[in-house]
């Protein structure tokens, strides 16, 4: 009877940090989710983007692609609750060209709000605005956030505008970058996901391109942390972008 006790009370124990973690857990690498940071909390993000092209320009003579030469982003967030509704964090940029040198990108400063609880409204709304300042480029992106959860279906859609200012050449670039997630949580530690991204990119009142991606994902979580990876591909042959984007996130809530 003591050893069953014990082993209940670890359990409860390991549950209630698990629900710590799934408070502002990402099952969706490319989509934000609904739920906020809990007032009074913190939790450290470490985000790591890999694109990958294996396409070649018959163009030329010279064979571009080479997956052994990957292209590599890393972004460390620090975030803090301000209340169970709204969240704030601090992203520190770093890019890395193929076995390059890492080097220091730029900076984010963002923002996530909520406006009711889960379930309350037939759908639920969030908004989110990131600033981000990369030396001679600044971003303000607008972002709203739509989920619901069935059971254990999660579902989230965000819409998403980025608006950039290149210093030097004084022009406006926009980014449009619509993104779906469906996902199905197996037991509270694993999850299992499907998302679209689409980006439209708009310079000087001109549509440049629309590319699409779609890939599965897939997250864990064991007590304060978690880790969601997930890997696209793009549904084209635009060589210019990254024919399949890898990313994961790794969280911890303290």
């Amino acid at each position: 009877m003591r050893r069953a006790a014990v082993s209940l009370a670890l359990l409860a124990a390991a549950s209630a940090l698990a629900g710590e973690a799934r408070a502002d857990r990402r099952i969706f690498a490319f989509t934000y989710p609904y739920m906020t940071l809990p007032g009074d909390s913190f939790e450290m993000e470490h985000y790591l983007d890999l694109g990958l092209n294996n396409w070649d320009d018959p163009a030329t003579a010279e064979v571009e692609h080479d997956w052994t030469k990957p292209a590599w982003q890393h972004q460390v967030e620090f975030e803090y609750g301000v209340t169970d509704r709204l969240d704030f964090g601090l992203y520190n940029v770093f890019k890395q060209d193929p076995f390059g040198p890492l080097q220091f990108d730029g900076v984010k400063l963002r923002s996530r709000y909520r406006f009711a609880d889960p379930g309350v409204h037939p759908i639920d709304i969030g908004t989110y605005l990131e600033i981000t300042y990369a030396g001679d480029e600044i971003e303000i992106e607008q972002k709203l956030i739509l989920s619901k959860i069935l059971g254990r279906v999660e579902i989230a859609f965000n819409g998403t505008i980025e608006e950039g200012y290149e210093l030097g050449a004084k022009e406006w670039e926009y980014l449009i970058t619509p993104s779906l997630g469906v996902g199905y949580h197996f037991f509270p530690q694993l999850a299992l996901a499907l998302e679209y991204v689409g980006r439209l990119k708009i310079a000087e009142e001109e549509v440049m391109y629309y590319a699409s991606y779609l890939g599965p994902g897939l997250s864990v979580a064991a007590g304060p942390f978690y880790w969601t990876l997930a890997g696209e591909w793009q549904l084209g042959r635009r060589a210019e972008l990254a024919a399949i984007q890898v990313r994961s996130i790794v969280g911890i809530v303290f």
